[in-house]
């Protein structure tokens, strides 16, 4: 079994043209913004206060500017276009939250990874932890480390090849 880190493919695709400071009027008063900014290291469902919204994608000058099924956002996140959601929401809905918004009309979903493993890895990089020797049952389909690493979503080859078979764009594996 593969395990791999899940990251944008290269900068072929628009970019979601939403930011964190953009929410934080809906979190919770009695949180911080320095909780807001890191929810995803802390593992913190948003889905009792998210809001609804329309927002768009960003176009990046000189590249293609292609439309992402899915691609990686903030911390342990990811964009899910209409596409993707059909045929992966069953699957991510068991590793987090989808979080609905709008984009020209169309549902698109943040997906909240809220699968969060606390491993003592080998380190190959001070900030990303070596998943290798790991077993299934620990290193589920999707997880994220607990700290101290960068908030990220890595993955097993079952994630990978549902990506994969369903011929989703905008994201790659980096194998670990």
């Amino acid at each position: 079994m593969g395990y791999y880190k899940v990251v944008n493919d290269g900068f072929d695709f628009q970019e979601l043209d939403l930011e964190i400071d953009d929410l934080l009027e809906y979190f919770p008063a009695s949180m911080s913004t320095d909780e807001a900014y890191n929810f995803s290291q802390s593992n913190l469902s948003l889905k009792s206060f998210w809001p609804s919204f329309q927002t768009g994608f960003s176009l990046i000058d000189g590249e293609k500017n292609l439309m992402p099924d899915i691609s990686y956002w903030i911390g342990a996140t990811f964009v899910v276009s209409p596409k993707a959601y059909r045929f992966l929401s069953k699957f991510l809905s068991q590793y987090g939250e989808l979080l609905p918004f709008s984009v020209e009309g169309e549902d698109y979903y943040i997906f909240n990874c809220l699968n969060m493993v606390s491993v003592k890895p080998v380190l190959s990089h001070p900030e990303e932890p070596d998943f290798r020797g790991i077993s299934d049952l620990q290193l589920n389909d999707i997880v994220k480390p607990s700290a101290p690493f960068l908030p990220r979503i890595y993955c097993n080859d079952r994630f990978r090849d549902a990506v994969n078979s369903f011929g989703l764009s905008g994201i790659a594996f980096i194998e670990l």
